[in-house]
């Protein structure tokens, strides 16, 4: 008997000696977090546009290169990406959105819901309005044709200097709508800038990037010249805006004020780096210099025809490499694509997002 005692006295140690084994093994030590497991083959939503915002398309696996990290990255497959989207449609109300703005803005975005493919889901939100208006994805396209419709005939009232910023507005409604990610974008129509802190554009940015939602934009307000670009620190002309179109009828271009034009940069780089593009439409011409006449509407539709043309095709870029979302990508298309067409402009995100805005594999 006193042989079995000194066996169990024996044992206990052994015993949890073994289960503080295991707890070590398999259980994380407080203060300590595990890395999470990598993600197979990252799918990247890559757009190839022209300085008039026409898609260039017919491109292969071969046409691209690609780094991640900054370490070369294999492209294992490219294909022609034509999936149904879901597309928010954010629209300025604030009282800084001029009158020619705001009639152009919702003639512009009721044509875009009338021809808009049937199998896209758009919902439509304003911001900066007394009463802001959203219809949400899976609205039909009858009803937000009236709203549009009802915010042409008549304008809300808009806010003033306490309304919500641009930035502050994509950062609320990309979660009030539950963007989701892969395929899903923002398309913005914006007037004259006010005040918003460069911190307010970096976050909404980030929300953006660690979705994988695309962003593109339309900026109804003062064009600058390109010296006043060129003036700021690490400013580029082609950051601004990729769809240039030819100046209106008898407008002059002057600097814009120093506040206009960091906002005007800082809503290119967001869209920028969430795959897209923005479009800048000086507005805020004097009423003697600006015409809004049919020819000017009709290439400014077809502007926008175009940027929509881009948000729902796009090319699927699937890279061989292991990634945990957040990594910094580069994709380009090779010198002998860039020989055919100089003028070509990469729309892609800058990092990539977390595994699970991934699409589904095909």
């Amino acid at each position: 008997m006193r042989n079995c005692g000194n066996l169990r006295t024996v044992a206990q140690p052994i015993a949890l000696t073994a289960g503080l084994l295991f707890l070590l093994l398999h259980c994380p030590l407080a203060g300590h977090s595990q890395q999470p497991a990598p993600c197979p083959r990252p799918v990247v939503p890559v757009g190839v546009a022209l300085a008039d915002g026409r898609m260039v398309r017919g491109l292969s696996a071969k046409d691209f290169q690609a780094k991640l990290q900054g370490k070369k990255a294999t492209v294992a497959a490219v294909s022609r990406d034509l999936s149904p989207r879901r597309i928010l449609l954010l629209l300025d109300a604030r009282r800084s959105m001029n009158e020619t703005a705001w009639k152009l803005a919702t003639i512009l975005l009721h044509e875009l819901v009338s021809k808009a493919r049937a199998e896209d889901s758009l919902a439509l939100a304003t911001f900066g309005a007394e009463h802001d208006i959203r219809a949400d994805f899976g609205t039909s396209r009858t009803e937000l044709r009236e709203r549009l419709a009802s915010l042409t005939a008549q304008r809300p009232g808009g806010k003033g200097a306490d309304a919500a910023g641009l930035f502050a507005s994509i950062e609320s409604e990309a979660g009030r709508f539950a963007l989701r990610g892969y395929g899903d974008a923002i398309l913005v129509f914006a007037g004259k800038p006010d005040y918003e802190s460069e911190a307010s554009a970096i976050r909404a940015k980030k929300i953006l990037n660690a979705s994988s939602v695309r962003a593109f934009g339309f900026g109804l307000s003062e064009r600058a010249s390109p010296a006043s670009y060129a003036s700021l620190p690490g400013a580029r002309l082609e950051a601004v805006t990729i769809v240039s179109l030819p100046l209106n009828q008898g407008e002059s271009v002057r600097p814009a004020l120093l506040e206009q034009q960091l906002h005007t940069i800082h809503l290119a780089d967001m869209v920028r780096s969430a795959g897209g593009f923005l479009i800048i439409e000086n507005t805020e011409a004097a009423s003697t210099t600006y015409t809004l006449n049919d020819a000017r509407l009709a290439a400014l539709q077809q502007a926008v025809w175009r940027m929509y043309g881009n948000t729902v095709e796009f090319y699927r870029v699937e890279l061989d490499a292991e990634f945990r979302g957040g990594e910094k990508i580069d994709i380009e298309i090779s010198d002998e694509i860039r020989k055919k067409v100089p003028g070509a402009s990469l729309l892609r995100p800058e990092r990539l997002p977390a595994c699970g805005t991934q699409p589904s594999p095909d």
